[in-house]
C-alpha cells in the first residue's frame, strides 16, 4: 500500500468515526420540551473597539451573514445565557474567552431564529 493510499484509508476512517459520534451527541437532539426543531450555530465574538460578533453554521465552515457589534460584553452574555448551553463548562469558557477579548459558543436557536439570523443582511450595531 502506497503512502497515499495509507493517508486516504485513514482520512476515511477519521469520518467514520465522526459520522457515527456527531449523529450521537447530545447536543444534536432537540432539548426543549415541544421537540420542536432546533438548529445550532456558532457565536464568534472579538473584542476591537467594541464586540463583534458573527455566526457560523453548525458545520463551522458556512458564515451566516448577520454581524453585530456591541459596546459592552454585556448583549454577549444575555445572548448565551438565553440561547448558548447552561453547563458551567460552557459559561466558564465564555467567561474566559470575554477576559481574553475573543472566543466562541454554541448557541440553540429555533427555527424562527435560525431563519432570521440566515436571512438577515448587513451589520448592526447596538
Amino acid at each position: 500500500m502506497t503512502i497515499g493510499a495509507e493517508i486516504r484509508a485513514v482520512q476515511a476512517e477519521n469520518k467514520a468515526i465522526h459520522r457515527m459520534f456527531s449523529f450521537s451527541s447530545p447536543y444534536t437532539v432537540p432539548m426543549n420540551s415541544e421537540s420542536e426543531t432546533t438548529h445550532r450555530v456558532l457565536m464568534n465574538f472579538m473584542d476591537r473597539n467594541g464586540w463583534h460578533v458573527s455566526f457560523l453554521e453548525a458545520d463551522c465552515r458556512t458564515a451566516l451573514p448577520v454581524k453585530l457589534t456591541f459596546a459592552t460584553e454585556d448583549k454577549i452574555r444575555d445572548l448565551h445565557r438565553r440561547l448558548g448551553s447552561h453547563l458551567l463548562e460552557d459559561r466558564q469558557g465564555l467567561e474566559h474567552g470575554l477576559s481574553i477579548g475573543r472566543g466562541s459558543a454554541w448557541l440553540t436557536l429555533t427555527a424562527e431564529q435560525y431563519q432570521r439570523l440566515k436571512s438577515r443582511s448587513g451589520n448592526g450595531s447596538c
